[in-house]
Parts: structure tokens; C-alpha cells; sequence
């Protein structure tokens, strides 16, 4: 098996851990009704895993897809279950606030992380 074939992916999840947070994705799932007159069902199923919350740097905010008060989250992957995507909340745990995810997550070559704008 060669590096980039989940090699990477390993290493780094084993050696950088303590620098990883917890922090939970939050994933909503809508069901429809089965009569009209009923409201949909929404359901949030959380998923556990470990990332760093940052800032942008100040060269890369346009004010218009990046705006000043977006963050940026990178995950590790060797710690998810699931890829996230548009439209899943992320939480810290232990925290109340919950940041969205606004923009498509971008995957690291290697498959190591997975990196995503919040608001």
C-alpha cells in the first residue's frame, strides 16, 4: 500500500491527535409527511470527531463568498464516520454554538483531512 493510498491518512491521524478538538457534526435529515395537512419530520443525528477551528487570513476574505466573520474548520478524517457537507452544523464539545457549513468541503490529496468554511 503506498502513502496515498490511506498511509497518510494513518500517520497523521495517529501522530497529531492532542492537537485535535472534539467537536460533534451535526447532520438533519427531513422526512416528508405521510398526509399533506402534517408538518415534515426533522431528524439531527450527531457523529463525533476531532478538528481545529481557525480564522481566514486576512488576503483571503472578499467579503462576498468569505466574509470577516467566517471560520474555517479543518477535520480529521481518520476520527469521522461520515464526510461532511453542505448545510451539517458543527459543535464543540462542551460549547453552544453551532457553525454551518456554508461552502463545499474541500478532501486533502492524501485523504488526511477535510477542510470546510462555517458561519
Amino acid at each position: 500500500m503506498g502513502l496515498l493510498d490511506g498511509g497518510i491518512k494513518t500517520i497523521i491521524g495517529n501522530a497529531l491527535p492532542f492537537l485535535f478538538l472534539d467537536f460533534t457534526i451535526i447532520r438533519s435529515t427531513t422526512t416528508a409527511p405521510t398526509n399533506p395537512w402534517e408538518n415534515p419530520t426533522v431528524t439531527e443525528t450527531e457523529y463525533p470527531c476531532k478538528a481545529i477551528i481557525t480564522q481566514f487570513k486576512y488576503h483571503e476574505i472578499d467579503g462576498e463568498k468569505i466574509k470577516a466573520e467566517d471560520h474555517k474548520i479543518v477535520f480529521l478524517a481518520d476520527s469521522m464516520a461520515i464526510e461532511p457537507s453542505i448545510d451539517d452544523r458543527v459543535q464543540r464539545v462542551g460549547e453552544t454554538r453551532r457553525y454551518l457549513i456554508v461552502s463545499p468541503v474541500r478532501k486533502d490529496p492524501a485523504g488526511a483531512t477535510f477542510t470546510a468554511q462555517v458561519r
